[in-house]
């Protein structure tokens, strides 16, 4: 491999290692925004799409 490709991986490694913060960073907010819109919030499990009202917004740490 030549240096620019050697780059171009280490800079795909380093956006990759914060892909799963963010996506636990924009589904925390899509939570709070379904809350404060009373909006269900849609999600994929087990194969198949649920919609789900937000209640109440809860701190992470459950308390």
């Amino acid at each position: 491999m030549n240096s620019s490709t050697d780059k171009t991986i280490k800079d795909q490694d380093q956006d990759m290692a914060g892909a799963g913060a963010a996506l636990k960073r924009a589904a925390r907010q899509a939570r709070i925004i379904a809350a404060q819109t009373h909006t269900p919030l849609v999600i994929y499990k087990n194969g198949h799409i649920e919609k789900r009202m937000i209640e109440k917004e809860m701190p992470e740490d459950g308390k």
